[in-house]
């Protein structure tokens, strides 16, 4: 019976079967995912599936001790201790969602970019129409001069930088609100937006600027994080792969032929199999982690 209970896997989800072999609630995802492994896996859940039996997905010639959380295919011990994410069985990822992952943080990233440089587009055009409306003002005053001229100039490039900010967050701000309450609504959130923003859209334009700038720079040393990451475990897969031909061969002669150039390889050499492997799973770690960095940018303020 599995009427009013949450899958085992995924306990905010209902369950739809039991495992065929264990009894364990399963949803109707855990169900699709597992059953693409095989036909002896069919209606099998996720801890019953490495108990039959299931190849790893990346050498086909070991048994997976775990699954990939993500697609569901099949991860040996090796491939597990050097770079499975996570810890524990349900969180581990085979290289391929791990490549997948960092191709969707590259798409985030460069979706948050986007609204940046809308940002500062709007920026810069207030600034250009304030800088000159505020210096020809100025420069029709009584006992004008040069001096005061630049100086209702730069006055106006940040009140209009400003102006610039509020016209943007108040486009969102109505849309937003248009799209779930009706324009009517958004009309009235925008116009309440743009008055409560002329009153610290100053400060607010300076604190964003710095703030979207440090966003930046993190955003990009995250996508040379993960792409040095995924760097690091191709050359894990050439070493396994290499170690397969060449049973029982000494790896520094392979480091220095077969292997030679390969990060991994020398890691071991260096540092040994275990340390090697270590240092590669933080790295892939670091790849969930940077994906809950990435959410963290708010593109919206």
């Amino acid at each position: 019976m599995t009427s009013g209970m949450g899958c085992f896997v995924h306990p905010e989800e209902q369950a739809v079967a039991a495992c065929k072999r264990c009894g364990k609630a399963l949803c109707r995802g855990c169900i699709d995912l597992y059953s693409k492994s095989g036909e002896k896996h069919v209606g099998l859940c996720r801890d019953c599936v490495v108990a039959v039996g299931i190849e790893c997905g990346s050498h086909t010639s070991k048994q997976a001790v775990v699954l990939c959380r993500d697609c569901g295919k099949g991860i040996c011990r090796d491939c597990y201790d050097s770079y499975g994410a996570g810890i524990g069985a349900g969180k581990a990822l085979c290289f391929e969602c791990t490549e997948r992952m960092v191709q969707k943080h590259l798409f985030e990233i460069n979706e948050f970019r986007s609204v940046v440089k809308g940002e500062r587009t709007w920026m810069i055009i207030g600034a250009v129409i304030g800088s000159f409306l505020l210096a020809y003002w100025g420069s029709n005053q009584p006992a004008s001069n040069a001096g005061t001229v630049i100086i209702f100039w730069i006055l106006g490039a940040f009140i209009g930088a400003s102006i610039g900010t509020i016209i943007i967050s108040t486009i969102k701000a109505g849309f937003s609100s248009g799209k779930e309450e009706g324009m009517g609504t958004g009309c009235v959130v925008a116009v309440i937006s743009a008055l409560g923003m002329l009153l610290i859209s100053p400060i607010m334009s300076i604190y964003r600027f710095f703030k979207r700038n440090k966003q930046i720079k993190q955003a990009n040393a995250i996508i040379a994080s993960d792409e040095r990451i995924l760097q690091e475990i191709r050359a894990y897969f050439a070493y396994t792969q290499v170690l397969e031909k060449n049973a029982g061969a000494d790896i520094a002669k392979l480091v220095s032929g077969e292997l030679s150039g390969n990060a991994y390889a020398q890691a071991v050499l260096n540092q040994g199999e275990k340390a090697a492997q270590e240092e590669l799973r933080k790295g892939v770690n670091q790849i969930d982690a940077n994906g809950e960095i990435i959410d963290s940018f708010n593109k919206r303020k």
